[in-house]
């Protein structure tokens, strides 16, 4: 079943994995390493079968894959020592989200917009009068970081450190007990904040999930925590890259950036294109519960599954024309954001993130250049991200 040796660590995957996917795709409904000891299902109708099936394909043993020093699977249980949302099956998963879903209510999410157009256009007025900046470092970076520091009521003074933490945890989320050192650094803030919060309740979201309450169940404090660990990684994150990779790409249609400079009413449909089309997510491990045959394939009990998202969401079966970029999709079903029970709570507050970002960046520098010959990627086998992005333009007084 083994035709060549994938390996989503692979530096020279960086660059463009697509063709690889595209060889996954064709060759294997089901994937299997021998050498490295994992599976990879990269179908789009297949990872949504999977993403459906909670039962036989678990997240409670970790969803990242986790390569040893011999470059094999680490099947051990790698469940983190707090209660993550994206690490739990139903019905410890239905019960916990059910308390911290209130966080993004569409009223909520509506009401953040003017806030995040200020950041957005700050954050701009960083720079505009240079002609130059890094938009990772710049923009993309610092915008959903703060948006999370608002939305939970943190003091301006740690957006710093949650901006440092949040990189580097993604950053290491591809070894073992690499995210220990930062929680380390980030959870005395957040003990001091929450217990804050129980004294002097205030109107925030801190405030909220301490005190939210379904049929006489609270958030413990692990679960409070873990929430925030998995919103301000997945929150940031996802957003950072989104934003990033989208400028990429429209660095490379150029015509669907005079039209998206024109036509402002078209960005909503080129987000949810920029998502499929460099995902920021590429897929999420689960772990088989029992021997089970997927596909024709017979798949041991214990064994790693990586779903492979960056590949569904250009498996040409299901997509017309899955390798460009298409504005008048009238689909929202892409995988960027998961399926299922573990569908992406933040998705929306991520859309206007980008949105709004993208709106004011045309509208400000509608003609930046990119610097960089060879843009530099994370170095991460789940995300897909720019290190930094360096642009040009025409400088504007502020």
């Amino acid at each position: 079943m083994k035709t060549f040796d994938f390996n989503p660590f692979d530096p020279d995957l960086l660059k463009n994995p697509y063709p690889i996917y595209e060889k996954l795709r064709s060759n294997n409904r089901v994937y299997y390493n021998e050498l490295r000891g994992f599976w990879v299902v990269s179908r789009y109708e297949d990872v949504k079968s999977i993403l459906k099936n909670t039962e036989d394909f678990s997240s409670a043993e970790g969803v990242h894959l986790i390569l040893d020093t011999n470059g094999c699977v680490d099947k051990s249980n790698h469940k983190s020592p707090i209660p993550l949302l994206i690490q739990l099956d139903p019905p410890q998963h239905t019960r916990m989200r059910t308390l911290v879903q209130k966080a993004f209510t569409p009223s909520r999410i509506v009401e953040l917009e003017p806030t995040i157009r200020n950041l957005v256009n700050e954050y701009i007025d960083g720079f505009i009068s240079k002609g130059e900046c890094d938009i990772v470092e710049d923009f993309a970076s610092p915008i959903p970081v703060d948006v999370i520091s608002i939305m939970v009521g943190f003091d301006k003074k740690y957006r710093k450190m949650l901006r440092n933490v949040s990189r580097e945890l993604v950053q290491t989320s591809s070894q073992p007990g690499g995210y220990r050192p930062y929680l380390a650094e980030l959870f005395p803030v957040l003990i001091e904040e929450a217990n804050s919060r129980k004294k002097n309740p205030r109107d925030d979201l801190l405030t909220e999930l301490i005190h939210t309450e379904i049929d006489g169940e609270r958030l413990t404090d692990a679960q409070l925590y873990a929430f925030f660990f998995l919103l301000l990684v997945a929150g940031s994150e996802t957003t950072t890259n989104l934003l990033s990779t989208s400028l990429l790409t429209l660095n490379h249609y150029p015509d669907i950036r005079n039209h998206l400079v024109k036509h402002t009413e078209d960005i909503p449909n080129a987000v949810e294109e920029f998502l499929r089309f460099e995902s920021p997510a590429q897929g999420l491990v689960r772990t088989t519960t029992k021997d089970i045959n997927f596909a024709g394939v017979d798949i041991p009990k214990g064994e790693k599954v990586l779903l492979l998202y960056g590949a569904a969401n250009r498996d040409s079966e299901n997509i017309l024309r899955s390798d460009s970029i298409k504005l008048d999709r009238s689909s929202r079903e892409h995988l960027a954001f998961g399926y299922g029970v573990h569908f992406c709570l933040g998705a929306n507050l991520a859309r206007l993130e980008a949105k709004i970002a993208l709106e004011e960046l045309l509208s400000r520098i509608p003609n930046y250049t990119i610097v960089n010959s060879e843009p530099s990627w994370l170095e991460s086998g789940i995300v897909r991200g720019l290190k930094n992005l360096n642009i040009t333009f025409t400088p504007e007084p502020r």
